[in-house]
């Protein structure tokens, strides 16, 4: 982590109460649980942002400085340290990735709203004033559903999932998805929270019982690993196309040990293989930070780096409100100023070993 950058516990933050010289950021990250392997991307592209904000400011300027709480804990434990932190004005705002369960907790929480960046995919279901949600929705990361059906002649499918509010709107945007393009969804399933590995034989059974020539797992991070592993264990890969709409980066390519069956696929806003405009400059600057070793930059943390860019220019243009920030995919804009933030779209890509070969740009 770069020096330049303080990173403080929430204890320290809220012994060191409210400083006006500071901007005092909330990174609500996932240090474990379901999502902690994406926790060290999320982490190092802060960072990058942050040093990058603190270095171009001038010396009266506002630093910035990060303070990590961890989202991987409970939904109630996550909101109530968001919330005393808040209280005491330990932090003026901030950049949350974790499951939707705990956003919706984290927002019951807030009394007084903060600007709150949401890194991670979401439902596109309206929110309180200062909540921004960046990430894909479900109808964004369904579209790639169209080439699969054309283009690897798939038309009946399998819905798997875990059973909190993404999934269950990402199933019906699925299903409408499949329907509409003359297709038939043979199981569909939602599985209580914390049951995927214990269930895991048995769904997979389910699946192939069911004659789905195509997989739709709607789960994120570690439950993720666990069905695509077992489904490689039992060979499954070899003739099953498998989505994972939203969820399945680099990171948990890597944990997989790769794929080069040439039918795993994924869809997010980004990849480390992707070549748009902004996204191979980003990566040179990334790596020149943190290293080679360093965790690959996935689309989330593109995402928490915009977002981190976004709060610095709020606070630039002395804009820094909850009021200012739009609604989910809504494009925060302050008038009189150039503050926006930047618009998504979802690409298709398939799993080339441990990279991906984007389908659609």
């Amino acid at each position: 982590m770069p020096a330049t950058i303080p990173m403080l516990d929430p204890l320290e933050a809220m012994l060191h109460g409210q400083n006006p010289a500071v901007l005092r950021v909330g990174l609500i990250f996932p240090l474990s649980g379901v999502l902690g392997v994406t926790g060290p991307t999320v982490i190092d592209a802060v960072c990058l942002a942050a040093h990058e904000i603190n270095s171009t400011r001038s010396a009266d300027g506002r630093k910035v400085e990060l303070v990590l709480v961890d989202s991987g804990r409970s939904p109630a434990q996550v909101a109530a340290e968001v919330q005393d932190l808040a209280q005491r004005k330990a932090i003026e705002a901030c950049i949350g990735l974790h499951t939707s369960q705990t956003l919706e907790h984290v927002e019951r929480a807030l009394s007084a709203p903060i600007p709150y960046i949401f890194a991670a995919g979401h439902e596109g279901t309206p929110r309180r004033p200062g909540f921004y949600c960046s990430g894909e929705t479900p109808g964004q990361s369904a579209d790639g559903l169209r080439w699969l059906m054309t283009e690897r002649n798939v038309s009946d499918w399998a819905i798997l999932g875990t059973d909190y509010v993404w999934p269950r709107i990402a199933r019906e945007s699925e299903r409408h998805q499949i329907e509409a393009n003359g297709g038939r969804v043979l199981m569909d399933r939602l599985i209580p929270l914390g049951t995927v590995k214990s269930n895991i034989r048995t769904l997979l059974d389910e699946i192939q019982a069911s004659g789905a020539k195509g997989l739709i797992v709607n789960m994120p991070g570690r439950d993720l690993i666990t069905v695509l592993r077992a489904a490689q264990g039992r060979g499954l890969h070899n003739h099953l196309i498998i989505f994972s709409p939203g969820s399945l980066d680099e990171n948990l390519l890597y944990a997989l040990d790769g794929n080069r069956s040439g039918n795993l696929y994924a869809s997010m806003h980004s990849f480390d293989s992707i070549a748009t405009d902004i996204r191979p400059d980003l990566t040179d600057r990334y790596r020149f930070m943190f290293g080679d070793s360093s965790p690959v930059l996935t689309s989330w943390g593109e995402h928490a780096y915009d977002g981190m860019h976004l709060l610095g220019q709020l606070d630039d243009t002395g804009a820094l409100e909850a009021a200012n920030l739009g609604t989910p995919g809504g494009v925060p804009r302050v008038q009189g100023s150039s503050v926006v933030a930047r618009e998504y779209r979802a690409h298709l890509a398939v799993a080339a070993g441990l990279s991906f070969e984007i389908i659609n740009v």
